[in-house]
C-alpha cells in the first residue's frame, strides 16, 4: 500500500510485556491523506485475510492517521479493532505509550511524527482516560462482572496511579503490585493474563466488585487536575 509512509509498534509488544494469551498487538500507520471509501474497503480485505491466516488470534488493531492530522488528539482516524473498521482518535495515552516505547517498523520514529508530551501531559492524559471511559464503566457496574473489564480495571487503576504521580507509562506486568485488592483477587488478575498455572483461578463476582470499587476510588482521587 503505496500510500502508508509509517508503521509503529505500541503497547506490551513494544514495550516487551506482551502475553500471547490476552495481549493485543497494537499499530500506528501514517497514510499520506484521508483514507478513501476505496482504501477503506482494501483495509477491511487485508485485516480479515490477516485476521483469518498469520494473525488469527493475536488480536491485531491497527489506527491510520493521515500525515497532515498526526498532531490532533481529537480527530477519528479509521482504525481495525476486534474484526471491524470503525472511526476512532489516537488517544493522547497511545500517543504517550509512542512516545515512551514505541517501535518503528518502516518510516520515521515517533518523535519525528508526533509532539512531544511532558511530564505533566501524560499525567493530564491519564486523568482523561478515568474521567472518560472508567467513569462512563463505573455508571454501568454490570459490566464489571466480565472477568476481562474487571482484570482490566484493576490492571489500568494500578497503572493509572502510577502515571499520575510520575508522569511516565507503566507496563501491566510491573503495575500488578500496584493492585488495589486481597492477594489472592490480584494474583487471579496475574494468571489469568499470563495463563500461567495447569489450572487458572475461577472469576466470581467478588472480583468485579473489587475492581468497580477500585475504579470509583481512583477517578474520585486521581480524574481531576
Amino acid at each position: 500500500m503505496p500510500w502508508i509512509t509509517d508503521v509503529l509498534l505500541y503497547g506490551s509488544l513494544a514495550s516487551g510485556d506482551h502475553c500471547p494469551a490476552t495481549s493485543d498487538i497494537d499499530v500506528v500507520a501514517v497514510t499520506t491523506g484521508p483514507v478513501s471509501h476505496a482504501q477503506r474497503a482494501s483495509l477491511v480485505s487485508v485485516h480479515r485475510r490477516i485476521d483469518a491466516t498469520t494473525g488469527r488470534g493475536a488480536r491485531l488493531g491497527c489506527v491510520y492517521v493521515p500525515a497532515a492530522h498526526r498532531h490532533d488528539v481529537a480527530r477519528s482516524h479509521a482504525t481495525w479493532t476486534h474484526g471491524r473498521l470503525v472511526q476512532r482518535p489516537l488517544s493522547a495515552m497511545a500517543r504517550a505509550e509512542l512516545l515512551q516505547t514505541g517501535v518503528t517498523v518502516v518510516g520515521r520514529a515517533a518523535g519525528e511524527l508526533l509532539s512531544p508530551m511532558s511530564a505533566d501531559d501524560v499525567r493530564q492524559a491519564a486523568r482523561a482516560e478515568l474521567v472518560g471511559y472508567w467513569s462512563w464503566t463505573l455508571r454501568r457496574p454490570w459490566l464489571f462482572l466480565d472477568h476481562r473489564i474487571a482484570d482490566l480495571a484493576l490492571l489500568t487503576m494500578a497503572r493509572a496511579r502510577h502515571t499520575c504521580l510520575t508522569g511516565s507509562v507503566q507496563t501491566k506486568s510491573a503495575a500488578w503490585a500496584g493492585i488495589r485488592a486481597p492477594r489472592g483477587v490480584a494474583d487471579g488478575v496475574r494468571r489469568r493474563r499470563d495463563g500461567s498455572g495447569a489450572t487458572l483461578p475461577p472469576f466470581g463476582p467478588w472480583t468485579g466488585w473489587h475492581a468497580w470499587r477500585d475504579t470509583r476510588r481512583t477517578v474520585a482521587e486521581n480524574g481531576r487536575a
